[in-house]
């Protein structure tokens, strides 16, 4: 048997930065420092918001989980009310949409999301400035 040869697997060289713009380039540096200046603002008041947003999430998981068990509970009595356990299943659904459209980490996620898009942006365009 003829024994196959694979080629040596390589890593893709790192990019390099190519010239831009000397006018953009003469700005990024000042466009960064504003961008990480505002961040010290808005991190700790996005760190403060995050305590009464996961206490809310909370509370409404608990809610759900009683509306869910009262269903239950009144579908299993021996005079069922339609009427009322197909509003309380359209509460029910709101508050679970609610709970569904209420991400936590979504709604305090900008900080790092901007920390990482200003690290991409040093590293394309090769700033070594530390912010």
């Amino acid at each position: 048997m003829k024994k196959v040869q694979t080629p040596n697997k390589t890593d893709p060289p790192a990019p390099v930065s190519r010239p831009i713009n000397a006018k953009f380039q003469s700005r990024i540096p000042a466009i960064l420092e504003e961008i990480c200046k505002s961040l010290m603002v808005i991190e700790p008041a996005v760190q403060d918001v995050t305590i009464p947003l996961r206490e809310f999430v909370d509370y409404l998981d608990f809610e759900i989980a009683k509306v869910s068990l009262d269903i239950k509970k009144k579908e299993w009595e021996s005079v069922v009310d339609i009427n009322e356990i197909n509003a309380d299943k359209a509460w029910l659904a709101q508050m679970q949409q609610l709970r569904k459209d209420f991400d936590v980490e979504a709604m305090t996620s900008s900080v790092t999301f901007i920390r990482t898009m200003t690290k991409r942006v040093r590293d394309m365009f090769d700033m070594r400035v530390a912010y």
